[in-house]
């Protein structure tokens, strides 16, 4: 399954067993009812270790919160610059549209 934040194409949801340790960007997503959350964007060399290493993922469980994952693996294609850079691209285009909750789920 795919999802779309902003106008990037994420694999997702995904829970943590099924990220790879890939170079990419990372979407931390909270459901409220059919829908999807962004709560946080991210970029890492190794997103598995990444997202596992998180200081936030004690507190979101802490607060109830189960979150789920959305990847979009560069690989080698981008450095660690270059996916930054397209977080905040996507940053600016959800601020643009005043509405984070642009995410859409796709088949």
């Amino acid at each position: 399954m795919s999802i779309l934040i902003g106008a990037l194409e994420f694999e997702g949801p995904v829970n943590l067993s099924q990220l790879s340790n890939q170079a990419g960007v990372y979407g931390v997503l909270f459901k409220t009812g059919s829908e999807y959350e962004l709560l946080q964007l991210g970029q890492a060399q190794h997103i598995c270790d990444e997202v596992h290493n998180l200081s936030d993922r004690a507190a979101w469980a802490d607060a109830g919160i189960e979150v789920e994952w959305a990847v979009h693996y560069t690989g080698d294609e981008l450095d660690a610059l270059e996916r930054q850079e397209l977080i905040e691209d996507l940053e600016r285009e959800l601020d643009d549209i005043d509405d984070v909750d642009d995410i859409e789920q796709i088949a």
